[in-house]
C-alpha cells in the first residue's frame, strides 16, 4: 500500500511539474498563407504565362516533328536507302534537339518555382519568428503536424496580414540566367 501511495504522489508531482514547464503553443497553416499572399499569386500568374508560352512552343516543335516523320515515312517508299539515310539522320537530330529543349524548359520552370517557393517560405519563417518573440510563443506547429487544435491558437491570419504588407522580391529570371546556374 505504501508503494502505491508513493507512486501516486510521484505521478502527481510529475504531472504538476510538466504543466509548469509547458510552453505556449501556436499553430500555422502555411498553405493558407501562401494561397492568400497577393505577391505570390502575382508570381503564380507570371509563372503560368511562362509555362503556357513554353507549352505552346513545345506543341509547335512536336507538330513539326510529326510532320517530318510523316514525310520521312512517305519518302521511304520512293527514295532508295542512300538518299533516305541523311533524312533519317536529320530527323533523329531534330528529335534529340526537341527532347533537349523539353528537358531544358522543364528544368527552368522547376527551378524558377522552387526558388520563389523558398523565398515565400523564408518570409513566412521570418514573420513567424517575430510573432513568436512578440507573443512569447515557445512552439509553432504547422497544421499538417498536429492532430487537432483550438482555432484560437492559429496565428495564420496575423502572418497573412504581415506578409501581404511586406515588399517581397520574387525572382523572375530568364531561362538562360537560371539554367546556367
Amino acid at each position: 500500500m505504501k508503494i502505491s501511495i508513493f507512486n501516486f504522489f510521484l505521478f502527481l508531482f510529475l504531472i504538476i511539474n510538466l504543466q509548469v514547464k509547458a510552453g505556449t503553443i501556436a499553430t500555422i497553416n502555411i498553405q493558407k498563407i501562401i494561397d492568400q499572399n497577393i505577391q505570390f499569386s502575382n508570381f503564380i500568374s507570371f509563372f503560368s504565362e511562362k509555362k503556357n508560352k513554353y507549352e505552346n512552343l513545345i506543341i509547335d516543335l512536336e507538330t513539326n516533328l510529326i510532320n517530318e516523320k510523316k514525310n520521312l515515312d512517305e519518302s521511304s517508299i520512293i527514295l532508295n536507302e542512300k538518299k533516305l539515310e541523311p533524312l533519317i539522320k536529320e530527323y533523329y537530330k531534330n528529335l534529340s534537339n526537341f527532347e533537349y529543349k523539353v528537358d531544358e524548359m522543364n528544368l527552368y520552370l522547376s527551378k524558377l518555382f522552387d526558388i520563389n517557393q523558398k523565398i515565400i517560405i523564408s518570409e513566412i519563417i521570418e514573420i513567424s519568428k517575430s510573432v513568436s518573440i512578440k507573443q512569447n510563443i515557445d512552439i509553432i506547429l504547422d497544421k499538417d503536424n498536429y492532430f487537432i487544435a483550438n482555432d484560437t491558437i492559429d496565428i495564420s491570419d496575423f502572418v497573412i496580414k504581415e506578409l501581404n504588407n511586406k515588399d517581397i522580391k520574387f525572382q523572375l529570371t530568364n531561362k538562360e540566367d537560371l539554367i546556367d546556374k
